[in-house]
């Protein structure tokens, strides 16, 4: 039987917390009424989603001007946020405009990115990473001086944890014009942005990494941003996303956010506890083992490493085995890892590169947990070298 204590894989997705499950309640039931109708079982659902994009808006710091627009995920989103400015670009130059990204960038971003370039709207071009992951900001400056039409940076990697200086990226792009999207599916889970200070021109963002639930998503687009609808039909979402409002999700996702900001210092100190110990556990006593991703400049719950000469493949089919959910890269894609790519990235030999394991905590983890999973990771490893050995 799973249990959930056993649950180290935050980074992929978090259970419903019982507060958002309850706001959420009502637009299943007897507040049914679609947003667009007119009368009162209708307004009341409207109202709601109207309430919400508020409550995102005083959460992020937006201006009363700035967009909220729901989507069905941080996907959709930030899709929708390169195509526009992708597309509109090709039609008022009839020209491909470059779009720099990270080398390691989410493949929400960077697949898009290369699909628009294969069909010939855009040009992909990358800005390195150091060995910790941070973004090359030198590199960045000398190819934004081309003035491509977009900058998208992963606010917090995914897979390896490390926390771009976004504010100071964002300066980068506004002292030349530069539209920049920031993916902050990860980084807004777990710090407190701050549209004001950290002037970005899109945002986007889900539910389901801060115990929201799956399938809702927003994009917060600054005052004057390029933004056109990708699905056509209705006029829903000032006409940027057509489709009836998903009310009891968008709810759900203001709820999330809403408790992250009551709660933030307390969860994120129980969440940088368990990951502290387990770094220290796993570094002291798994030999040829490294922690990959910036040291300090890292998610609260997040810690990766790399095993070398170990196939994490074989590493995460034994721990699941032994009741332990962990991740070796994105849930989009850790089930067909050959050589990880942003281990990769950051320079590690090939001896390193199919090692690579995350572990990130969250409300349910506890100590116990903890050093039941690094008893298990210890025996596992030792194994499994023992059998290629």
């Amino acid at each position: 039987m799973q249990r959930l204590e056993n649950y180290f894989d935050y980074a992929a997705t978090t259970p419903i917390l019982p507060e958002v499950r309850d706001a959420m309640n009502p637009y299943f039931n007897e507040l049914f009424g679609n947003p667009s109708a007119p009368y009162a079982f209708a307004q009341r659902a409207f109202h709601a989603v109207c309430q919400a994009r508020e409550k995102l808006r005083v959460h992020f710091n937006a201006s009363a001007d700035d967009r909220i627009v729901f989507t069905g995920s941080s996907t959709e989103a930030a899709n929708q946020v390169i195509w526009s400015c992708v597309l509109d670009h090709w039609r008022k130059t009839g020209k491909a405009g470059t779009v720099l990204i990270s080398a390691t960038e989410h493949s929400a971003v960077r697949n898009t990115v290369y699909g628009l370039a294969k069909m010939g709207f855009c040009e992909a071009e990358i800005v390195p990473v150091g060995a910790d992951a941070k973004v090359r900001c030198d590199i960045l400056e000398e190819k934004i001086a081309a003035r491509p039409i977009l900058v998208s940076i992963i606010g917090a990697n995914n897979e390896l944890g490390t926390i771009q200086p976004v504010a100071g990226i964002a300066e980068i792009c506004r002292a030349v014009q530069v539209p920049f999207h920031c993916d902050a599916t990860q980084l807004a889970a777990h710090s407190l942005i701050d549209l004001q200070t950290a002037p970005i021109d899109y945002l986007t963002i889900s539910a389901h990494k801060l115990y929201g639930p799956k399938g809702i998503g927003a994009i917060v687009a600054r005052d004057g941003a390029v933004l056109n609808p990708m699905i056509f039909g209705g006029s829903q979402e000032s006409g940027l996303r057509a489709g009836t409002e998903n009310v009891a999700y968008i709810v759900g996702m203001a709820e999330a956010y809403r408790i992250l900001k009551t709660d933030f210092a307390v969860r994120s100190a129980q969440e940088r506890k368990i990951r502290d110990w387990i770094i220290l556990g796993v570094l002291s006593e798994i030999p040829d083992s490294r922690l990959t991703g910036h040291a300090e400049d890292r998610l609260s719950h997040h810690a990766s490493f790399s095993f070398r000469n170990v196939d994490s493949l074989l590493l995460q089919s034994a721990l699941d085995q032994r009741g332990f959910a962990v991740s070796i890269g994105s849930a989009c894609r850790s089930n067909q890892i050959r050589g990880q790519q942003q281990l990769i990235e950051i320079g590690l030999s090939p001896e390193w590169i199919n090692g690579g394991l995350r572990i990130t905590t969250g409300l349910y983890s506890t100590s116990d947990s903890a050093a039941a999973l690094l008893a298990a990771l210890k025996d596992t490893v030792r194994t499994l070298r023992s059998l290629t050995a």
